[in-house]
């Protein structure tokens, strides 16, 4: 059953989410690990989540991760495979890098070869695996891009970010419903920007 975990701007809470979805795999192989973050409205904190898990598992547990924007994947092309590769071998020199793969030979207004092809979108994601321990794909809200459905049955999982005390249930529901109709395996919520009220005899001694 997937799990809610609480973000909460605590460090803790990453690592335990780190823990619960990065833990090693039954059957002992090692290989590449991609997880696609998203969320059923823009402005849920996508890009925070992403970042903070991939400094716990590029700090605390020694993996070489690469956060990769949507946005820039679906500007690929045929003519970026080469690219792809040799900005990917320079920047795992790194534990945790943030590297630009937009597309070069895509003309303005062209459709995208990475949605349009489910083949280049698999070279894509080996190519990467090659240099990386783990791939955080860091995808706009469900809403707004194309990019999880392209990927959902390509990857090791999905995970819905949910800022606290915004998204309505009936959204949050819809979203997982969305996912599981793209066959997306759904890997549970992260619950962002929780806050903890400080209780008020608490606050008075402060």
């Amino acid at each position: 059953m997937p799990e809610t975990i609480h973000s909460g701007g605590q460090r803790s809470e990453f690592q335990r989410l780190v823990y619960t979805l990065f833990q090693g795999r039954p059957d002992g192989k090692r290989r590449s690990t991609c997880v696609v973050f998203t969320s059923a409205l823009p402005g849920e904190g996508v890009s925070h989540v992403v970042r903070e898990i991939g400094l716990q598992l590029a700090k605390h547990q020694n993996k070489r991760t690469l956060i990769a924007d949507s946005a820039h994947l679906e500007s690929l092309g045929t003519g970026d495979l080469d690219f792809i590769e040799e900005a990917a071998r320079r920047a795992s020199r790194h534990r945790l890098c943030m590297i630009n793969l937009s597309g070069r030979d895509r003309q303005e207004g062209a459709s995208s070869h990475w949605l349009a092809d489910p083949q280049f979108r698999q070279d894509c994601l080996q190519i990467l695996g090659k240099f990386f321990d783990y791939i955080l794909v860091d995808c706009a809200a469900i809403s707004m891009s194309a990019t999880v459905v392209s990927l959902a049955s390509l990857v090791d999982g999905v995970v819905l970010v949910v800022q606290a005390g915004r998204t309505k249930r009936s959204q949050i529901h819809f979203a997982q419903e969305f996912l599981h109709l793209a066959n997306a395996k759904f890997l549970g919520y992260v619950l962002n920007k929780r806050k903890y009220p400080i209780p008020e005899w608490l606050h008075a001694r402060l």
